[in-house]
């Protein structure tokens, strides 16, 4: 069912869902990445306490490290 055409926005100004470029996949990494440097920057290199503050569980951090190249 569709809106009164009063109501519905002009041609120009819908839009559908946008897609994910790979400039903003390859940001979410870098932020990914950054996150867990802070994290273990933080709890001085405790990969456990990291694992915590971080709310993933110790090998997830493991995986995450070797996939970044995240070496302490």
């Amino acid at each position: 069912k569709q809106l009164p055409a009063e109501i519905q926005l002009p041609p120009a100004l819908q839009t559908g869902p946008t897609p994910v470029r790979r400039s903003g996949v390859a940001s979410l990494n870098d932020m990914e990445r950054e996150t867990i440097l802070q994290a273990l920057a933080q709890t001085h290199g405790n990969k456990k306490k990291a694992a915590e503050l971080l709310g993933i569980q110790r090998p997830t951090l493991y995986n995450k490290m070797k996939r970044y190249a995240i070496e302490i």
